[in-house]
């Protein structure tokens, strides 16, 4: 009884593995490999051209995040109080420094130093120091100045793969088995276009 059950479980793992041999010959057929190429060219194909047109779709709403960035910045470098402090503000966002608009920042201090004034408490007078009225404007230039390169740079991505659409749809040569891979071009615009379209 031992000897049949053995002999049972011999011959179903031998049918499993000569399938499985059976399959990978298969697989590894001139005529199918050729096959999976064709329908993985033709499935990546169409995806990256579904991504590229969302992109040419979404350029017209990148052009315009750019423009209001750029007035909105351009509009709060322009109420700046001095002539000196605009001077600054501009060199520091076309040199990208963002930091340089923080709270406690050198350039704030000498560009926007507190004041003192004398506040009346319940026992006399004590002298309390207050923020330059345009301090808050200058250090809203921070945050500002990180979303107009954010959005120049999203546009310059954008505009760089509709450019270069040709890199787009050159494939990787396929293994030995037909698996086609994306390129790291054609991955970086499938994944640029999920995030922004």
């Amino acid at each position: 009884m031992l000897k049949k059950q053995h002999s049972n479980l011999h011959t179903e793992k031998d049918a499993k593995i000569t399938e499985a041999f059976t399959q990978a010959s298969l697989k590894l057929h001139p005529e199918a490999r050729s096959e999976r190429i064709r329908e993985a060219t033709q499935a990546h194909t169409a995806v990256i051209n579904q991504a590229l047109e969302s992109l040419k779709h979404a350029l017209p709403d990148l052009e315009s995040c750019v423009h209001n960035t750029r007035y909105e910045v351009d509009s709060t470098i322009s109420s700046l109080p001095t002539l000196a402090s605009r001077q600054k503000a501009k060199e520091m966002i076309s040199r990208n420094h963002f930091s340089a608009f923080g709270q406690n920042t050198a350039i704030t201090r000498s560009l926007f130093p507190p004041h003192t004034e004398q506040v009346e408490r319940g026992n006399g007078y004590r002298s309390q120091q207050f923020d330059h009225s345009a301090k808050s404007t200058w250090t809203s230039l921070q945050n500002l100045g990180r979303q107009q390169a954010d959005a120049k740079e999203m546009l310059s991505q954008a505009t760089a793969f509709l450019k270069h659409r040709d890199n787009a749809l050159t494939f990787n040569k396929p293994d030995h088995t037909g698996k086609l891979e994306l390129t790291a071009y054609q991955q970086a615009l499938l994944d640029f276009a999920r995030a922004n379209t």
